[in-house]
C-alpha cells in the first residue's frame, strides 16, 4: 500500500502552477499498478489523496471513489472501473479550461503508443480528451 502512495503521489501531484509534461502522464508501469488494485485499496488511496491541495475525491453512484488530480490548464479524472474486485477497465479524462493543441497532442501521442499490454481509444472532444484503457488479451 505504502509503495502504490508513493508512487502515485509522484506520478499525479502536479501542483495548480505547473502545466502538464511528458513525465506526468500514466505510463505503462503506472497502469500495471493501478490494474493490480482491488477496490479497497483503491478507495484508500483516494481517500489519502484528497487531502491534498492538487488532488480532490469525486464521489460516484457506487462504492467506487474517483481521482481527480488538478495541472495548470486543467485537470484529470483517474475512474477505474472493477470487476470481481479487479481493476477490468480506467478511463482518464482529461479537462481543458483553454484549448491547447499541443497539449492536445502530447496527451492523444503519450496514450496512443501504449502498445505492450494495453489497448487505448482516445477521444478527442472540443474540452476533454478521454483515454479508455482495458488490459489486451
Amino acid at each position: 500500500m505504502r509503495f502504490f502512495v508513493i508512487l502515485l503521489l509522484l506520478i499525479l501531484s502536479a501542483s495548480h502552477s505547473q502545466s502538464i509534461e511528458q513525465d506526468q502522464l500514466i505510463s505503462e508501469n503506472d497502469l500495471d499498478f493501478l490494474f493490480k488494485n482491488n477496490i479497497k485499496k483503491w478507495n484508500e488511496s483516494v481517500v489519502f489523496f484528497d487531502k491534498k491541495k492538487s488532488m480532490s475525491k469525486v464521489g460516484n453512484n457506487d462504492e467506487i471513489y474517483f481521482l481527480k488530480s488538478f495541472f495548470q490548464n486543467g485537470s484529470v479524472i483517474i475512474k477505474p472501473y472493477f470487476n470481481k474486485n479487479n481493476v477490468s477497465k480506467i478511463y482518464l479524462e482529461y479537462e481543458l479550461e483553454i484549448f491547447d493543441q499541443n497539449l492536445n497532442n502530447l496527451i492523444f501521442k503519450h496514450y496512443s503508443k501504449l502498445e505492450n499490454n494495453y489497448c487505448t481509444n482516445v477521444i478527442d472532444k472540443i474540452s476533454k480528451i478521454i483515454i479508455q484503457i482495458n488490459k489486451c488479451d
